[in-house]
């Protein structure tokens, strides 16, 4: 029987969480279905959060609003079952409904 892949949107900016990102992407169970991040200027390993999101094909965006009509309909679009939040600001009600673990 084959087991489904925990689908999990990160929601992370500077460097802190570069390493959990790049843990996640290495993990057979999980899949990493988008990433949201801030404008950030934080460099790790001279990559950012984004760019390694980028890197690996994965959906990524930057809102500038959190309730933005099309920031909400990509992020259901996403279908995710878990929202793994590190380093990030705080996240409204209307976006934690978008989560099937939350």
């Amino acid at each position: 029987m084959k087991m489904e892949k925990t689908r999990v949107v990160l929601f992370a900016s500077g460097d802190f969480p570069v390493p959990t990102l790049k843990t996640l992407l290495d993990e057979a169970s999980i899949d990493v279905c988008g990433v949201v991040t801030s404008n950030d200027k934080t460099v790790f390993n001279d990559k950012r959060i984004s760019e390694i999101a980028v890197d690996h094909g994965l959906p990524c965006m930057m809102p500038n609003d959190l309730r933005d009509e099309r920031f909400m309909k990509w992020l259901k679009g996403l279908k995710a079952d878990v929202f793994l939040v590190i380093s990030y600001k705080y996240l409204p009600k209307c976006v934690l409904d978008c989560c099937r673990g939350c």
